[in-house]
This record gives structure tokens, C-alpha cells and sequence, in this order.
């Protein structure tokens, strides 16, 4: 029922159950569970042309003055990260606060505290 909604929510109307429980099987991890991340992310469609590379010139720029590495430390964006701009924050369903501090967390759970081009892509496409 509630991966059946989550699909309408993204425009997949005609979802059969039995389609919905096979993408359902798929997105468990080892047979217990179901991040609701990962399953969004993977229903989801991909951005625009235009978002991607926006998103792209975004990180270049962050990684221009950050030393061009190619990839970023949390402490080097935290200025620059509006979280006031978040969907949810600006709905009111979050804190910015709450929207940095999930932001900074998606990085670092079994990471290596780096935020490469494609972490950020895959975080700010969610959001698209």
C-alpha cells in the first residue's frame, strides 16, 4: 500500500500489487527491511538535463575553492549549505536546523566523511 502511494506521488499510476511487491523484494536490504530512502530514490525519476547541470556547476565551484580535490569535507560547504531553502524546511515540516544536520548525517553514514560529485548528485537529485 504505502510503496503503491509513493509511486503515484511520483506520477507511476498504474503499479499492479504484485509489480509494487517485486520492486518492493528488490529494494530490501538482505531480506529485512526497507530503507524508505533507497526506495524513493530508486522510483524516482531522473532530473532534468538543466537540474543536473546545475547541480554539476554547483559542485565544481564548491571544489574550485575548496582546492579542486574532487570531493569536499562537510566543514568546507557548511557555510554555504542554505538549509532554509530544503523543501521541507520551507514547508515547515523541518527546522533548517534539522535539514543540515540530516544533510551532513546522508554523507557520513558509511563513509568516508568525503562528498564526492556523485554523493552530492545523488542527495540534491532526490530532492528534484
Amino acid at each position: 500500500g504505502e510503496l503503491i502511494a509513493a509511486f503515484k506521488e511520483v506520477g507511476i499510476e498504474n503499479c499492479s500489487r504484485r509489480d509494487a511487491e517485486a520492486i518492493f523484494r528488490s529494494l530490501v536490504d538482505n531480506g529485512e527491511s526497507l530503507d524508505p530512502d533507497i526506495a524513493y530514490e530508486a522510483i524516482l525519476p531522473p532530473p532534468s538535463q538543466h537540474r543536473a547541470i546545475m547541480i554539476r556547476s554547483a559542485f565544481d565551484c564548491l571544489d574550485a575553492s575548496a582546492g579542486g580535490k574532487g570531493f569536499l569535507l562537510p566543514n568546507q560547504i557548511v557555510d554555504r549549505y542554505d538549509a532554509n531553502a530544503h523543501p521541507d524546511a520551507r514547508n515547515g515540516h523541518k527546522t533548517s536546523e534539522q535539514i543540515r544536520t540530516e544533510f551532513f548525517e546522508h554523507f557520513e553514514l558509511g563513509h568516508d566523511g568525503r562528498i564526492s560529485r556523485q554523493d552530492l548528485e545523488q542527495y540534491l537529485f532526490a530532492l528534484s
